[in-house]
């Protein structure tokens, strides 16, 4: 199916944004969006489970950026 997101586990093979689920330990879990360095790892979480790349995300949704809303 095109623009099917499938979420991936393990780590990134790039750095980038990425939509990611987290599962906290007590059983909590959310889907937010998280930077992912190859040398550091996810920016503020390290309970990451799952991932998709931000921009699948945004070319699936066909969202696109709101030029009349950029300031000048």
């Amino acid at each position: 199916m095109e623009n099917e997101m499938v979420w991936r586990s393990g780590k990134p093979e790039k750095n980038g944004a990425y939509v990611v689920a987290i599962l906290y330990e007590d059983g909590l879990g959310v889907i937010s969006v998280d930077r992912y360095s190859l040398n550091r790892g996810w920016s503020s979480d390290d309970n990451v489970i799952a991932y998709i790349p931000f921009r699948e995300v945004i070319t699936a949704a066909k969202v696109e950026w709101p030029e009349h809303l950029t300031p000048q």
